[in-house]
């Protein structure tokens, strides 16, 4: 192939396809030198950096992935641009705006992550389509190393669209390495509730592993007994557990000095148990 003279290979390759461009590219290493550059160019050019996008998507080789983003950043790819596709999530062809930093934190790809942002992404990016950060993405892949990374340059730890914070999100996903950072770097206290009043502990109990979460979050001294509102009810992580049938974790929050009595489950102040609201204005 070396042999052909690259005058010719290049009046062929201005006529070809991008498909049949990209195949002659990789027919040596003479041609992949010279016309390479020129692939990736002429898709920021025309095709608005659709590399970047299928590159984060779909490419399992983060080592590999990196290198054919080098080569599309060089050649003038913007790594804040956003482009409609389906995602790789989600099971139809729905079309979505996404931007790189999403697909990194949809995909569990930290290394690209923290790639895009030593290149000028903003870390909270656009929310996604369902008003989710890059953070509380990778917090709910359950992928501690990414959004370590995302929070250690800077992430807002709140979640204003659904009134909670990363540690309620951590607490949710099982991720106690999540957890000891924002208690003991970040000082989030361990008790806040969301906005429904909801304690990290309170969110543990969705974890896969909500017995060893529990623990962990006790360690913190997380108050096992603060209730959370339901409809005109204070009611106890205990009994959300027991009306759920969780009885291990029932069994756990009392290893963990519940109160088996019941004195933590009250009615709200102002509220009528017959009509099932508050007479006053909002829920405690």
């Amino acid at each position: 192939m070396a042999s052909i003279p690259l005058e010719i290979v290049w009046q062929i390759f201005r006529v070809c396809e991008t498909p049949t461009q990209s195949t002659l590219t990789r027919c040596c290493r003479a041609w992949h030198d010279f016309f390479n550059p020129i692939l990736y160019q002429n898709d920021v050019r025309y095709h608005d950096s659709s590399s970047v996008f299928k590159t984060i998507a779909n490419c399992r080789e983060e080592e590999i992935a990196l290198r054919m983003l080098k080569a599309a950043y060089k050649a003038g790819a913007d790594f804040s641009a956003s482009t409609s596709m389906a995602l790789p999530e989600l099971c139809h062809e729905t079309m979505f705006s996404v931007t790189p930093l999403y697909l990194a934190a949809s995909t569990s790809k930290g290394r690209i992550a923290t790639f895009l942002l030593d290149h000028g992404v903003d870390v909270d990016g656009a929310p996604d389509y369902q008003l989710r950060t890059p953070l509380f993405i990778s917090l709910m892949k359950k992928d501690s190393s990414t959004s370590l990374a995302l929070m250690h340059r800077g992430a807002s730890l709140e979640s204003k669209a659904f009134g909670i914070n990363a540690l309620h999100q951590a607490a949710a996903a099982g991720l106690q390495d999540v957890i000891r950072y924002l208690v003991e770097e970040r000082g989030i206290d361990i008790n806040e509730g969301d906005r429904n009043g909801d304690t990290p502990l309170i969110h543990s109990m969705l974890s896969t592993t909500p017995k060893d979460m529990i623990s962990h979050l006790k360690r913190y001294n997380a108050d096992v007994n603060k209730p959370t509102t339901i409809e005109v009810w204070h009611v106890s992580s205990l009994s959300l557990a027991c009306e759920e049938g969780l009885f291990g974790v029932a069994q756990s929050l009392l290893d963990a000095g519940a109160d088996a009595t019941g004195k933590p489950d009250r009615l709200v102040a102002g509220a009528d148990p017959q009509l099932g609201s508050t007479k006053t204005k909002g829920i405690e």
